[in-house]
């Protein structure tokens, strides 16, 4: 056998044979190569002939193959650094492969599928099981509904705080999100309340306690408000008209959007139109009488209204306007006592600092959610 620094190896030999002839011959070679060196035992495996040869063939090859050698080298601690490397570099479905299926992802892969133009690849990123607080920040900072949504339904990964907190406020227009969110067990009910319009009745009972103690807690309460008896007999006379004149009126009244017009017309539970009836200072019984003056399903469902009537006597006015002001900002509060940022543990902590928006409502809202 030759010798020398000249000399070539048969890997050499038989990557210029491919090279030379037609791409289907590279392709054989490479996929017969790739199968031999996966299946050495790792202490007889000799990386640099193999590596020379796969990244002579790799760029004739096509996207098929490269896919495939991806899927099968992604998941090997032995496969060689540069090769993963040169296979991510291919983009589309072979970067996909590769993110998907690597045990571990170099942190500069991460970052360029974090920040890539192709948002498959980050959603990629965003299902791994691995995904480290820097990797979840900067995947939230992209916008995309897409990305976002793979994040939420990560359930192998604790969100991250401010991660949490800017899903939550992307959630509240994106009901696939929304629903993502509200199955998870990692992220506190409270901070959830502003998806309240997308939770189950289970989940809504479950913030109406989790907020109602909070606030008792933190001796928290809502401004000042009397009953007014013009808006009383207002909102008792409009009801006549049905549901949507009745939630119009209130959100004039209470000076709400669209949105919040929108997500009390459709909720079949009259959850919604009973908080907003509440946080005005009604009594539960003339909040009851309005909604069956609507004489929509609801008012001629016993059971339903059973529960409506159920809700009303079992929540506070504070606990209905956190709940509103969670999901439809509106209005001012005040503390008896200064209430500091919390860490789950309890020890006084901030939140780190990020480009993200916090939900949208008021500054005590964003405080009492990270309080436990």
């Amino acid at each position: 056998m030759p010798t020398g620094h000249d000399s070539k190896s048969p890997f050499d030999e038989l990557a210029l044979q491919a090279s030379a002839s037609s791409p289907g011959l590279a392709r054989a070679t490479l996929k017969v190569q790739v199968e031999l060196f996966l299946h050495q035992p790792p202490a007889e495996t000799d990386n640099e002939p193999f590596l020379s040869l796969a990244l002579t063939l790799l760029p004739m090859v096509d996207e098929r193959t490269a896919r495939e050698l991806a899927m099968r080298l992604a998941g090997r601690d032995e496969a060689p650094a540069a090769l993963i490397d040169a296979l991510y570099a291919r983009g589309g479905g072979v970067a996909e492969a590769i993110i998907e299926g690597a045990i571990r992802l170099k942190p500069a892969i991460r970052r360029d599928a974090a920040a890539h133009t192709d948002p498959r690849l980050a959603a990629k990123l965003a299902v791994r099981p691995d995904l480290e607080d820097m990797d979840q920040l900067e995947l939230l900072g992209r916008n995309e509904p897409a990305v976002s949504l793979a994040l939420a339904q990560n359930h192998a990964i604790s969100l991250q705080r401010a991660v949490a907190s800017g899903l939550v406020t992307a959630a509240r227009s994106d009901q696939l999100l929304a629903q993502a969110l509200l199955e998870r067990t990692d992220v506190d009910i409270v901070e959830l309340s502003p998806l309240y319009p997308f939770a189950s009745a289970e989940q809504r009972l479950l913030m109406r306690e989790a907020i109602g103690r909070r606030i008792v807690e933190r001796s928290i309460e809502p401004p000042h408000r009397e009953a007014n008896l013009d808006e009383l007999a207002r909102l008792m006379d409009v009801s006549l008209e049905g549901i949507a004149a009745l939630v119009t009126e209130i959100a004039t009244i209470t000076e709400r959007d669209a949105a919040f017009v929108a997500a009390a017309t459709s909720d079949p539970a009259r959850e919604i139109v009973g908080l907003a009836l509440l946080a005005l200072a009604i009594r539960p019984e003339d909040a009851t009488r309005m909604i069956l003056r609507t004489g929509d399903a609801v008012a001629q469902d016993s059971q339903a209204i059973h529960s409506v009537v159920w809700m009303l006597r079992g929540t506070s006015r504070a606990t209905a306007d956190m709940i509103l002001a969670a999901c439809w900002p509106h209005g001012a509060w005040r503390t008896g006592q200064h209430v500091p940022a919390m860490a789950p543990g309890g020890n006084t902590s901030r939140p780190p600092a990020v480009a993200t928006r916090k939900p949208g409502a008021t500054k005590l809202v964003d405080r009492i959610r990270r309080v436990k």
